[in-house]
């Protein structure tokens, strides 16, 4: 990876995506890149890349810097990177999802080596209570992002002791990063009354699903055909009942953080897994973690997200009763 950062100047380094001829793990990974995939970065970036960190504690700021210029590097490359498909022809992966992945373990890795990376392009890593958990997902809605739509968005978050520890969520298109490692009291909240699911059309039974659910509570419908980008605007009051079943845990983890530090007290944020047992998405509890280890294992689908008003029990049993019928 060293390699694709060339020093044009004193001011200016060149980072070159880093793509890869197949699927591999990241440590196995052989790393090529293309002449017009880069981005030109003031001397500050090279600065981050190299400049050991003192503890975790020290992360915010210089990953919030760093995620500036990856969002950016997303962005003017929307047009310029190749396209190609996983194993559903609606499910694809361009090479800025997996360059920037690349990128964001790398760094970790550099700096944290001993911190674990939930990913998805480049595995999983298996969880025990007491580790620093980095969720990523470099592009959420690669369709999106691959058709030249502005629905996208990249999510980084990092679990620690049972809770967010920290979290970002670029939207590249809208020149905004969200951002949070505190809690901080809600103020004057106001949600649309709406119902946000996302799945792709070919699943006629996750759009039957939806439509099930929503006779019973009809609300508004709220769709982007991005989940974690969906979820952002949850949180910027564009819904106020959210579900995803057979969720895969990089979609939400960075955005669901956004909520858990800025709306605390306004929702209920949970997993209910396929055996039926509740957790909050950012537990640690042992029997939690096994059992995201074994789903890892099997196809990385844990069970079904919800996000609704602490005030609004209704909203989530019926999800479930629809779902788990």
């Amino acid at each position: 990876m060293e390699d694709l950062i060339k020093q044009l100047d004193s001011t200016t380094y060149r980072l070159y995506l880093p793509l890869f001829g197949k699927a591999t793990s990241f440590k196995n990974a052989e790393l090529t890149y293309k002449d017009h995939l880069y981005i030109d970065l003031p001397a500050r970036f090279k600065e981050l890349w190299d400049t050991p960190i003192q503890n975790e504690k020290a992360l915010f700021e210089p990953l919030k810097t760093f995620i500036h210029y990856l969002a950016t590097f997303v962005k003017d490359g929307q047009n310029k990177v190749d396209i190609n498909q996983k194993d559903e022809a609606f499910d694809l992966v361009t090479e800025m999802d997996q360059g920037i992945e690349y990128i964001l373990r790398y760094w970790i890795n550099k700096h944290f080596p001993k911190h674990k990376v939930v990913g998805e392009e480049f595995g999983q890593d298996t969880l025990t209570p007491s580790d620093y958990c980095w969720y990523i997902d470099p592009i959420d809605g690669t369709s999106n992002y691959a058709h030249g739509k502005n629905e996208y968005c990249i999510n980084i978050g990092c679990i620690f002791n049972g809770k967010p520890f920290l979290t970002f969520v670029a939207l590249p298109s809208e020149n905004i990063i969200l951002e949070a490692n505190t809690i901080s009291p809600s103020q004057d909240l106001v949600f649309s009354d709406a119902l946000c699911s996302e799945f792709y059309s070919a699943r006629i039974k996750d759009q039957t699903l939806f439509e099930k659910i929503n006779t019973q509570l009809k609300k508004n419908e709220f769709r982007t055909m991005a989940l974690g980008y969906s979820l952002a605007k949850m949180y910027q009051g564009h819904c106020d009942v959210f579900y995803k079943a057979n969720v895969k845990l990089w979609d939400i983890m960075a955005p669901a953080a956004l909520l858990y530090f800025k709306q605390n007290d306004y929702w209920d944020i949970e997993i209910t897994t396929y055996d039926g047992n509740t957790f909050s998405p950012f537990s640690n509890q042992e029997t939690y973690l096994n059992y995201i280890n074994q789903r890892h294992d099997i196809n990385q689908r844990v069970g079904l997200f919800t996000v609704t008003k602490k005030s609004d029990s209704r909203s989530k049993h019926i999800i479930r009763e629809c779902i788990y019928d």
